[in-house]
């Protein structure tokens, strides 16, 4: 083998691949216009201070996870180019969206749901005890009071 073959060789070896080549960077799903992921959700929370910055992004996770009943987190389903409003209509590949405003009006009304529950519970702590209730039984009243005579029995007393 000759200088120049070897150096024709590595000289083909060493290019750069073309740019439609190259892998994806991540097999994730692609988030549509408009919408951020919940650690996007995250860092707007942290950004406008209204969590300190090490809230853990896995609590925004339990709310995508778990959305609640009575007042739900906003979170859509994508699956890169159309939104769903749950995941099984998206299929298996798709991944938690929320529009930022929506989420962020959220936060702010379960912070103030949350106040308004401490404050309840409050008051309702601060009022006096309600009156306990009567033990189940005999409903009759006692209004007879009988006095023993103890010197009619034969006691003695311990040493």
């Amino acid at each position: 083998m000759t200088d120049t073959a070897y150096e024709n060789d590595t000289e083909e070896t060493t290019e750069a691949p073309a740019a439609e080549e190259k892998a994806p960077k991540s097999k994730r799903v692609g988030i549509p216009e408009g919408y951020v992921s919940p650690i996007g959700f995250k860092n707007a929370l942290v950004e406008t201070e209204r969590v300190d910055a090490d809230y853990r992004p896995q609590l925004v996770y339990a709310y995508v996870k778990s959305p609640g009943k009575t007042n739900p987190f906003p979170v859509k389903w994508t699956d890169g180019t159309n939104v769903f409003d749950n995941q099984a209509d998206a299929g298996d590949e798709s991944r938690p969206v929320v529009v930022l405003d929506e989420a962020l009006a959220w936060w702010d009304e379960k912070q103030t749901r949350q106040a308004e529950k401490a404050t309840k519970k409050a008051e309702e702590a601060a009022k006096p005890a309600a009156p306990a209730k009567k033990a189940r039984g005999s409903k009759k009243k006692v209004d007879e009071v009988v006095e023993v005579d103890d010197t009619e029995h034969d006691f003695t007393e311990a040493e």
